[in-house]
């Protein structure tokens, strides 16, 4: 069976899953808004609500992700939303019986896993038949034209397509497929601790931040690592790494961490962000003591674990994905920005943004300093 006929077997197949969840090939999120029950309260604009599941699905010509956004209050008669009132308002509108006590249950079908994750059974089904093929089928005839090259996966290409538009689509891309495979990593019956997740992906960004420059520059003879970074020397022998270069990604540049994550806390209404001086200052004077990478955040917004803990377990299976996927290291830091930027705008209901922004700075910087010796 021919390449081509292949794929619109498996687009078939995908497609005729339901007629509700009819695969298109489109780009971008798509929201449905799911009704749970029609509700008393109305927008401030009198506009008749109803609550719903609100549903957000991602497509690079299939779905590559779907995420559960919880509830939300949805327009009678039209596409737009409101969303659900902060923890205190809930219960007085409750209370008033304006909203149902307790909110109707949901949960995401098995359709919305299928169509979300159809570009990867769409990959799983290219492969299985072309493994039957090579396996099973038969010798071509020296008379047939020669295969096509399929060693750019269909992502690849979209990704590609995508770049003639947007110069970050792949950062972008890449970015939410981190936060995908992060979530799915650390959840557990309760969910996931948005703490933790933000503090594991910020200190893999502060550390990408070095890691970007001595693969992209040193490691590529553009610079030496002498003239790359400053060498803090401590009492113990340990070394760490400073200098104005190793600055520009994590808060200087306009692609920054800092940058980054945030124009979208202020997208979200915050005003106070970290001093960035101020946090240099003790980043510098607690080198080589027992507080050194520690973020300064109230005891009940901690991680489950340290920033370091989290360079040295999670860095060796996320730089694969970097690699494999073309990432240009200089782009590194950039991915982890963007996907900060979806965590944080992720969890605002559960962590306030500037707290969330000032933990992503106060793991960052310090974890771009460490040595990358000290992890083996």
């Amino acid at each position: 069976m021919k390449p081509l006929v292949i794929f619109f077997v498996a687009i078939l197949c995908l497609s005729t899953a339901t007629e509700a969840h009819a695969a298109r090939l489109h780009f971008g999120n798509k929201d449905e808004l799911r009704i749970l029950q029609d509700v008393s309260v109305t927008s401030p604009k009198g506009e008749d609500l109803f609550l719903a599941h609100r549903i957000t699905t991602t497509y690079f010509l299939l779905g590559v992700w779907v995420q559960d956004n919880g509830y939300v209050l949805a327009i009678k008669g039209g596409e737009g939303y409101y969303p659900m009132p902060d923890d205190k308002t809930l219960k007085l509108m409750q209370a008033a019986k304006l909203l149902p006590n307790p909110l109707p249950a949901y949960k995401l079908r098995e359709i919305d896993y299928i169509m979300g994750y159809s570009m990867y059974i769409f990959i799983l089904v290219i492969g299985v038949w072309v493994l039957f093929q090579k396996t099973f089928g038969r010798k071509k005839q020296s008379s047939q034209p020669p295969a096509i090259d399929a060693k750019k996966s269909p992502m690849e290409n979209a990704i590609r397509n995508q770049e003639k538009t947007d110069p970050l689509a792949r950062p972008k891309i890449i970015a939410k497929e981190i936060v995908h495979r992060f979530i799915k990593g650390m959840a557990d019956q309760k969910g996931v601790h948005i703490e933790s997740l933000i503090t594991s992906l910020a200190a893999l960004g502060g550390f990408s931040c070095q890691m970007s420059i001595r693969e992209g520059l040193v490691k590529t003879g553009k610079i030496t690592e002498e003239a790359a970074f400053a060498v803090v020397r401590t009492q113990d022998g340990k070394k760490y790494f400073a200098g104005d270069l190793l600055n520009e990604p994590v808060f200087s540049a306009k692609l920054s961490l800092y940058s980054l994550v945030g124009g979208t806390v202020q997208q979200l209404g915050g005003k106070n962000f970290p001093d960035m001086s101020e946090l240099a200052g003790h980043v510098t004077s607690s080198v080589g003591t027992d507080q050194f990478g520690i973020p300064r955040v109230p005891d009940n917004h901690k991680a489950a674990d340290l920033p370091i803990n989290y360079v040295k377990d999670l860095w060796p299976v996320t730089l694969p994905i970097l690699v494999d996927n073309n990432v240009n290291p200089i782009h590194w830091p950039v991915v982890f920005g963007f996907a900060l930027q979806q965590v944080v705008e992720m969890g605002k209901d559960t962590l306030d943004p500037e707290l969330a922004f000032k933990m992503v700075m106060e793991t960052a910087v310090p974890m771009s300093k460490i040595n990358p010796e000290d992890l083996t």
